[in-house]
């Protein structure tokens, strides 16, 4: 079983409050806090911009906390365009648990800065209530941006990662009111999601990996105009069925799915993987009679697997579909670490591809970034063209991402990467670790937009 850590560096002068004793209904544990955390209240803060930056919580080594009845706990109180004073509170390990009171009002909101809840390696979370960039009954301001991973399974003792909520789990929505939160969920390397009453607004997603573990079972699916993604990457085979969603009330088919590698059929309530092509680097693979394409890139970037968004009533392939790939050269390489440095964000380049592809419907692509990074703070980059003749590397946040414990990473875009130049290019995944040579300096143009290119971090994708 792989145990990840949180880095305590926070990007700006904090406050460290090292171990840090929170009550409970059970006697006491001690939990690890840093950077900006005040549990001394109703509700508990962490990452409230009081003490000006990132503020997490890491529960694990097997600890297990008990919420207090009617304690509420925030992540990311304050709008920050920078997104340096989210909230991070993460769950990792067999045994490390969360218990909220489930009959009554105890709730986790996770609010602004793409602050981030992290159930990881077998962790457990129990609420009441969950609300993702949403909050019940009450309209959601357009700059709220949270996520949530769910991810993780041990198998010697058949123990996943899982989050329980008894009441209520809004994403991006009230549940009522005109939703125009940006929520993300994702379910991965068998973690499992159970509650009870779900709603998804209209720029929200939750996305659940097919690997026949991976789990999301809900009673109702309530007011849903977001999608649920399923994502078969490459490392499944054709022909599997999975059934990776159980709704006790509501009909699947009244659930809003959208497949990626396979296909899905909502009245056996089974994904079908359906064929992949495989192609090398630098040639052009359609779409025509297959959902995937498994392309074989260099040492650095071994694979990169592509799909094509999958919707109900589709037969056959996507005939006017095609890609082509390449891993990014040594100089985009130096062009994307020097503009994240530039920005003070985890510059060591994971992966990047540049392609070419044919397609108005969203696409998800697979590849394998290396184990031990932090799931919430990866930063994803695309190449864009912003003016005329002028292209700049810029962060993004994909619809939905996954990443697991063995550095296998899916992210979706929905949509045509384009803009009112041209289409985007390449993208690239940045995190912790070390940079390569040269780290050249970008184009004067690229320094202008800049500052732009820290808001598009709470920006994400639309359909055109």
């Amino acid at each position: 079983m792989t145990t990840r850590t949180l880095s305590t560096i926070c990007r700006t002068t904090l406050a460290v409050l090292g171990m840090m004793t929170l009550p409970t209904q059970a006697g006491t544990v001690e939990d690890h806090a840093t950077g900006d955390v005040d549990l001394s209240s109703n509700p508990w803060f962490i990452g409230s911009a009081i003490g000006g930056g990132t503020g997490r919580v890491l529960i694990d080594d097997g600890e297990t906390h008990d919420l207090r009845i009617n304690q509420n706990v925030i992540l990311g109180l304050i709008p920050d365009t920078t997104n340096k004073t989210k909230g991070v509170l993460t769950i990792t390990g067999i045994g490390s648990t969360w218990n909220g009171p489930t009959m009554v009002s105890s709730a986790v909101y996770l609010k602004h800065n793409w602050s981030s809840l992290n159930v990881l390696d077998g962790g457990r979370m129990n609420t009441s209530s969950l609300y993702i960039a949403g909050e019940f009954n009450t309209p959601t301001p357009a700059n709220q941006a949270a996520m949530v991973h769910i991810s993780g399974f041990d198998a010697q003792s058949g123990i996943g990662s899982q989050i329980r909520v008894s009441g209520w789990m809004l994403m991006g929505t009230s549940g009522y009111f005109a939703d125009t939160g940006n929520a993300m969920l994702s379910i991965s390397d068998g973690g499992s999601l159970e509650a009870f009453r779900l709603a998804i607004g209209s720029t929200s997603y939750l996305g659940i990996q097919i690997d026949g573990k991976s789990s999301l079972k809900v009673d109702h699916v309530s007011n849903t105009t977001g999608f649920i993604y399923l994502m078969a990457d490459g490392n499944v085979l054709p022909g599997t069925d999975y059934a990776p969603i159980t709704s006790v009330v509501t009909s699947l088919s009244d659930i809003p799915v959208r497949a990626f590698g396979g296909e899905w059929n909502a009245s056996t309530g089974k994904f079908t993987v359906l064929t992949s092509q495989t192609g090398e680097a630098g040639t052009r693979i359609g779409f025509d009679t297959n959902e995937r394409a498994i392309i074989t890139g260099s040492n650095s970037n071994p694979m990169l697997t592509v799909s094509v968004r999958r919707d109900p009533g589709d037969v056959g392939g996507h005939s006017l579909t095609e890609i082509t790939a390449t891993p990014l050269t040594l100089a985009q390489i130096s062009q994307v670490q020097a503009t994240a440095q530039s920005l003070d964000l985890p510059p060591a380049v994971l992966g990047g591809w540049y392609h070419e592809i044919t397609s108005n419907r969203a696409t998800m692509f697979s590849l394998n970034v290396g184990p031990d990074q932090d799931v919430d703070d990866l930063v994803f980059w695309e190449h864009r063209q912003t003016s005329l003749d002028v292209w700049d590397w810029l962060p993004f946040m994909p619809e939905v991402y996954w990443y697991n414990a063995d550095g296998s990473l899916s992210f979706v875009c929905e949509g045509t990467w384009s803009s009112s130049y041209h289409h985007v290019d390449a993208f690239a995944i940045t995190g912790k670790g070390e940079v390569g040579g040269g780290g050249e300096v970008p184009e004067p143009a690229s320094l202008s937009l800049l500052s732009l290119g820290i808001a598009a971090l709470i920006l994400r994708r639309r359909n055109v």
